[in-house]
């Protein structure tokens, strides 16, 4: 698998080698499952169950890729807790409902298996329900490590998650190519802190505020595009 040469986010017109990668990271909702329709929804209702108004769409990309824990403090403030019991049981309500896989998300993953790089989930969605998902969506065996929140001591965009993916692997972004897949700016604020390779899934529209002084290296509407790379 050779150096691939691929555009900068920002501005379109330079180049970069981005090198083949030794590891690659996922976000997991937006990135993996389509799924933020199910998640907004939920938000609404919870907001509503409170008589308020629930985040616009902008919002909702701005604050909701954070953990719902620092995002219900900053929202519900001294009823962030019992905010979070009513989003939960919003989403246990609606739990049959299994969120999509993304298209060609399986193929990448199929040949990052037959290559032998390492691959691992760092989200802020709850690290139990996050690994129940994998497995109901039979995805969780490509994945040697799924953090999610509370599985480090901080959250993304702090770079606890990610050392904690990369614990024991010798992996070292530092040192060797390290490719973090994510949707949102606090994926690409976490692999910025990390000095891992920021790629930006925008499948439908981009959720990255322009100019943000955390840019991705290269912004894909397909995995089509990074299975190309590995060939």
């Amino acid at each position: 698998m050779e150096n691939i040469r691929v555009h900068m986010h920002l501005p379109l017109s330079q180049n970069t080698l981005l090198k083949a990668p030794k590891a690659v990271l996922f976000d997991w909702d937006g990135v993996i499952v389509d799924s933020e329709h199910m998640i907004f929804s939920a938000l609404q209702r919870t907001f509503q169950h409170f008589s308020l108004e629930g985040p616009s769409v902008p919002d909702f990309y701005k604050f909701y890729g954070y953990s719902l824990e620092d995002a219900f403090k900053r929202d519900f403030k001294e009823r962030w807790e019992e905010a979070r019991e009513v989003y939960r049981q919003v989403q246990m309500n609606t739990e049959t409902q299994k969120p999509k896989v993304f298209e060609g998300v399986q193929e990448f993953l199929e040949a990052l298996s037959l290559k032998k790089i390492y691959c691992a989930v760092v989200s802020n969605k709850k690290g139990d329900d996050l690994r129940k998902e994998a497995e109901s969506l039979n995805l969780a065996h490509y994945f040697s490590k799924i953090v999610g929140a509370q599985d480090a001591q901080r959250s993304k965009p702090f770079p606890d998650p990610v050392e904690h993916a990369l614990k024991d692997t010798g992996l070292n972004p530092h040192h060797h190519s390290v490719w973090f897949i994510g949707d949102r700016s606090v994926d690409m604020e976490c692999a910025h802190a990390t000095k891992c390779i920021p790629i930006e899934a925008a499948f439908f529209v981009s959720k990255i505020e322009e100019n943000y002084r955390y840019p991705p290296t290269l912004t894909i509407r397909s995995y089509q595009e990074l299975i190309k790379m590995l060939k």
